[in-house]
């Protein structure tokens, strides 16, 4: 995330770490890294949130295991077909 009063504010922070997940952000003034922030909270919410009853952690976390699937199996037409982990190790080796 960015970095919002409502994001840094503190009641937030702490039942995120009662949670035990990890809070972290964006760097500031970096429109590049917003927009990849942005982009994933979309396909989140579009593709996990939208489509469960999320009440608790457990079952946030339990979804969440399933994004190897989607950057190592899931091609992505934005990326030429390629899987994300496939178009980071190209981009890397070019």
């Amino acid at each position: 995330h960015d970095n919002v009063p409502e994001y840094i504010e503190k009641g937030l922070k702490n039942q995120l770490a009662k949670c035990n997940i990890k809070d972290c952000h964006t760097p500031t003034y970096s429109r590049q890294s917003n927009g990849i922030c942005e982009s994933f909270n979309g396909t989140f919410k579009e593709d996990y949130v939208h489509e469960n009853y999320l009440h608790n952690p457990e079952i946030v976390r339990e979804i969440t295991e399933r994004f190897d699937d989607y950057n190592s199996y899931v091609p992505h037409s934005a990326l030429k077909m390629k899987t994300p982990q496939e178009f980071y190790q190209f981009k890397i080796t070019a």
